[in-house]
């Protein structure tokens, strides 16, 4: 919470503003983006004590496997509200609201859809595969009074 306040308080990108988006990055376990961030900083301004140990924190973060990283984005569907991984990892499901109101089925390895579920009149909130992953729910706005 501190470093998201610090990052709204800043209007000009300074050091303290790389400093404060790395610390999110690192918030979020999201080492990759945090040194992208550092060497940005970095290359501007050189090297500086709270960059530094901004950079420790992450190396620490990836020698004690705690690191995680975007592996591959899929295009496609917008306004995602839920997402949800099948029991064996093979499978996903993204849940959309506002006007797309659709369910997609993903195949995780190549990231394409492989059908898409349409009918619900709202916003979906929610989607999950059953524990065996033979089935998919889904929950939305629809009919709430």
């Amino acid at each position: 919470m501190e470093a998201i306040h610090r990052l709204t308080s800043i209007s000009v990108k300074d050091v303290n503003y790389y400093y404060c988006l790395t610390k999110l990055h690192l918030a979020r376990s999201d080492a990759e983006s945090a040194i992208e961030c550092i060497n940005e900083a970095i290359a501007i301004y050189g090297e500086t004590e709270d960059l530094q140990k901004a950079l420790d924190e992450v190396k620490e973060m990836i020698a004690n496997g705690l690191a995680i990283r975007c592996i591959s984005t899929w295009k496609g569907h917008r306004n995602i509200r839920s997402v949800y991984l099948s029991p064996d990892g093979k499978l996903a499901l993204s849940g959309s609201c506002k006007s797309i109101r659709s369910i997609k089925l993903w195949n995780v390895k190549t990231g394409k859809c492989i059908c898409t579920f349409e009918g619900h009149k709202d916003s979906i909130i929610s989607v999950c595969f059953s524990p065996d992953g033979k089935h998919i729910l889904s929950g939305s706005l629809d009919n709430i009074e």
